[in-house]
Order: structure tokens, then C-alpha cells, then sequence
């Protein structure tokens, strides 16, 4: 199931309005229609905080099962590390990335 759909089935089954959905998540209105309506994808952390404000497990968007089991293990790991040594992965994750843009090989 799309992941427009999952949002959408989850506030439904909470009675909840798209702008009571939209406040609970912390996400802003017009945003959180676009997520329900499939026009826009969201990113891991606003999935993040629509999995916090309606209490599920952030794998429920996720429906590959090795994929959730993924997930589930980097969280967990996130979990245990410092937040020194996230700072400094993030760091060097967005070093990659820009060498890559850059087309340069590491």
C-alpha cells in the first residue's frame, strides 16, 4: 500500500480531521494534504513525526518486511549512539553525498 494511503487510513480510523491530523503531527496543513493526497513523498523525518503523533510504529509505512527489519535495527542503533557521533556521521554522509554530486570519486 502507498504510503498516501497508509497516512490517510490511519487518520480515518482515528476519526480525525485533516487539520486535527495535521496538528497532531506537527506537520502544516497544507503539507500534510499534499502527503494524503499523494502529491507529495515524505521525507524519513516527517515520517517520523506523523508516526509519533498518531502513536504507530514508524515500520508501518514500510511493507517490505526486510525493510521494516532494516528500519527497525537503525533506529535501535541510532538509538545507542551519542549524539557526537550521529553529529559527526551526518557530517560525513553529507560530505559523500556532495563528492558525488561534485562527480568526484571516493
Amino acid at each position: 500500500m502507498k504510503t498516501h494511503k497508509i497516512i490517510q487510513r490511519i487518520r480515518n480510523a482515528r476519526n480525525l480531521s485533516r487539520k486535527e491530523a495535521a496538528g497532531i503531527t506537527g506537520i502544516s496543513g497544507t503539507y500534510y494534504l499534499q502527503l494524503e493526497n499523494g502529491d507529495k513523498s515524505p521525507r524519513p523525518k516527517t515520517l517520523l513525526k506523523i508516526a509519533n503523533g498518531f502513536n504507530v510504529p514508524i515500520d508501518i509505512f514500510f511493507k517490505d518486511e526486510n525493510k521494516r527489519h532494516l528500519v527497525n535495527s537503525v533506529i535501535a542503533l541510532i538509538m545507542m549512539t551519542s549524539n557526537d557521533d550521529i553529529q559527526l556521521l551526518c557530517s560525513n554522509f553529507e560530505l559523500f553525498k556532495l563528492s558525488k554530486f561534485n562527480g568526484e570519486n571516493t
